[in-house]
């Protein structure tokens, strides 16, 4: 199940690169991000290292 919220997080901020919510070289925030996606880190570590191995 972990992965399923994963993938989805991973989503969420490949569309978020995409639209040019975040800056060029902008530190993403774990913490921040994880309570505005109303996650763990858990599963967006693992969205964060799915997208740095694509």
């Amino acid at each position: 199940m972990g992965t399923r919220i994963a993938d989805s997080v991973r989503e969420r901020i490949e569309q978020m690169i995409v639209t040019g919510e975040f800056a060029d070289g902008e530190r993403l925030d774990e913490v921040k991000l994880a309570e505005q996606f109303g996650v763990s880190r858990t599963p967006l570590r693992e969205a964060f290292q799915s997208l740095a191995a694509s």
